[in-house]
């Protein structure tokens, strides 16, 4: 049984904080003015540094804690890895990821298998907030409209016509990512590697990183996650999260083109990690405390991995005679129609 991860980033407050990190797994909240404070548990929590360095350490300690041997073990055991962050604006989840990316491209070259040939699929692509429009990342001259299709054999979704480059090194996965996201402006951002291993029997393993960098939650009057009438994706987002880790109902994947792309994060069949962005200030509690509070939610989802490894073992050998064989049959129609041919004409 997998068991999601639940990691928070906090920005120190700039005035007086609602916000105490008792440890590195308990976080303590408060209302403003109030000595009454609620108590949450995450799998890691920290308080991001002001300094430049120390914050990449941070982000380091991340991903090689709580990352990189889940990613290295799943690489050539068909798993899916989904990797999702949201938070309030301005609070470095998005640097975070970026930091944590590099690592994930670094890991996927550099983790081999002796005895597999290896190809690695990269594609991206964004997700309106209003309207759901899907745009490909990668499509330079796009001639096709990107369309959320479902596989009833595999039982998931998938983007019809959407680029999938294949990669061969670090370097041009890097220049490809920076290019993705400098189109991404105001838009939900996907990027999914894909990675196929093909043993020397001709067996296919098949792995999957998911990475969704969700826009961030804005508060409104009644300091509630805003836009949900016009921003389908977190609509449909807190629903699934709601239903799923209650246990109770149905998820409403369908209502939303990206989550449904991420069904299988929230269906269970995935190791999944949510990076999350918050603000310490008093001025952010009542958004804070709903971060904090579907982050529980998260850690609520578990689920049971379905590898995706197809046994072919194929027999060349066999494959070379039937073939041969088949010539022959070929050749020797062949040979009879042409005597036939020759025989009528002769009469």
């Amino acid at each position: 049984m997998t068991e999601s991860i639940c990691i928070g980033r906090f920005i120190p407050a700039v005035n007086k904080s609602c916000v105490t990190i008792n440890d590195s797994n308990n976080i303590s909240i408060s209302r403003p003015n109030s000595t009454i404070s609620k108590n949450f548990k995450l799998s890691y929590a920290y308080e991001s540094s002001k300094d430049e360095n120390e914050r990449q350490n941070q982000d380091n300690l991340v991903f090689t804690s709580l990352l990189q041997s889940q990613i290295e073990n799943s690489l050539f055991k068909g798993e899916r890895v989904s990797i999702i962050t949201f938070g309030v604006p301005k609070t470095g989840k998005t640097c975070l990821l970026n930091n944590i990316l590099e690592k994930i491209v670094k890991t996927v070259f550099s983790t081999n298998k002796e005895g597999f040939k290896t190809n690695i699929l990269l594609s991206s692509l964004n997700c309106s907030i209003q309207g759901e429009i899907i745009t490909d990342n990668l499509d330079e001259y796009p001639t096709a409209k990107p369309k959320v299709r479902e596989d009833m054999r595999k039982g998931n979704f998938y983007v019809e016509n959407l680029t999938q480059i294949s990669v061969t090194s670090p370097d041009e996965v890097n220049h490809l990512i920076s290019i993705s996201q400098t189109r991404t402006g105001n838009a939900h951002y996907l990027l999914t590697f894909t990675i196929i291993h093909i043993a020397d029997d001709g067996t296919r393993v098949t792995s999957e990183i998911q990475i969704l960098d969700l826009k961030g939650f804005d508060r409104n009057e009644q300091t509630k996650f805003a836009d949900k009438d016009s921003d389908k994706t977190i609509t449909t987002f807190t629903r699934v999260i709601d239903i799923v880790s209650s246990g109770k109902g149905r998820p409403p994947f369908r209502d939303s083109k990206i989550i449904r792309l991420l069904q299988p994060a929230f269906g269970g069949n995935s190791y999944n990690f949510f990076l999350v962005g918050f603000r310490s200030d008093e001025d952010n509690h009542d958004e804070t405390l709903a971060t904090l509070i579907y982050c529980e939610k998260f850690l609520g989802i578990k689920g049971t991995i379905k590898p995706d490894v197809r046994n072919h073992i194929i027999d060349y050998s066999e494959l070379s005679k039937q073939i041969e064989e088949l010539k022959e049959k070929i050749n020797s129609k062949a040979t009879k129609s042409s005597d036939l041919k020759l025989g009528l004409e002769a009469t």
